[in-house]
């Protein structure tokens, strides 16, 4: 029975972020972009970084996709606001490897930001996998773009 309400609770955070998607749409003003294309579904996303003093003090995006590349780029997007550079690329980081594996691993910073929890679902399913962690390769993108990596 919890694990049912957990799942609802789950389903519930992903469509509020896929039809309520926080940060959403591109930004007159902007330090540094970068595009994720996932061929196998055709879903699309574009993050913008403003970056001041190694910290980013502003992230949109613009997604085309499916509810979990949209949900997951929502999620990103509140996660990784006001995080410094190198805080964003290690949470990026854990968000892809408990994205694809199925072990449950103990990620602090996973912990800390709940709702991408809700996105482990995509897990059972690997074509999902790739809509849910294009954004997070993105951002990786949009920050390597900037620092010069």
């Amino acid at each position: 029975m919890i694990n049912t309400e957990i799942d609802n609770l789950y389903k519930e955070i992903i469509l509020d972020h896929y039809k309520n998607p926080r940060n959403y749409g591109r930004p007159t003003r902007f330090t540094t972009e970068a595009n994720g294309t996932n061929p196998s579904c055709g879903d699309e996303v574009t993050v913008y970084l403003t970056i001041s003093q190694g910290m980013i003090t502003d992230v949109n995006f613009e997604c085309s996709g499916c509810a979990i590349s949209m949900a997951s780029a929502s999620i990103m997007s509140e996660n990784v606001k006001f995080k410094r550079l190198e805080d964003a690329l290690a949470l990026s980081a854990s968000a892809q490897c408990f994205l694809t594996t199925s072990d449950n691993l103990d990620y602090e910073s996973i912990k800390k930001a709940t709702d991408i929890l809700a996105l482990a679902g995509v897990r059972n399913f690997p074509m999902r996998i790739k809509c849910a962690t294009l954004v997070w390769h993105a951002l990786d993108q949009s920050i390597f773009n900037i620092s010069g990596c």
